[in-house]
């Protein structure tokens, strides 16, 4: 069994070359997803994370426009995804124990 824990990709991308059926490792930490319903929510026109939020950045690195922004950030233009591994692939991961989101 290879467990894994990806933001960008990179550590589900290595756990699929080495084991067919990686497993998330907040999935068996917290019996859930890494990304929770409202995590983020937009009021008064500035970003609130919820107390379920993991800080694991995927939201960061996957906003194409770059909406979402870390306080105190060095460089607040550089974000990074795996190009092995696609968005969908990592948010699929993320929601392994939610099967709602993709029904």
């Amino acid at each position: 069994m290879v467990f894994y824990f990806t933001a960008t990709g990179n550590s589900l991308y290595v756990a699929k070359c080495i084991d067919e059926y990686p497993v998330s490792i907040p999935q068996v930490i917290k019996n859930s997803s890494i990304y929770s319903d409202n995590q983020i929510v937009l009021t008064d026109y500035a970003q609130r994370r919820s107390k379920k939020c993991e800080y694991c950045l995927a939201c960061v690195h996957a906003c194409p426009q770059k909406a979402i922004i870390v306080k105190h950030e060095k460089n607040k233009n550089e974000r990074y995804r795996n190009e092995n591994v696609s968005l969908d692939e990592i948010i699929k991961s993320n929601f392994q124990n939610r099967r709602k989101c993709y029904e």
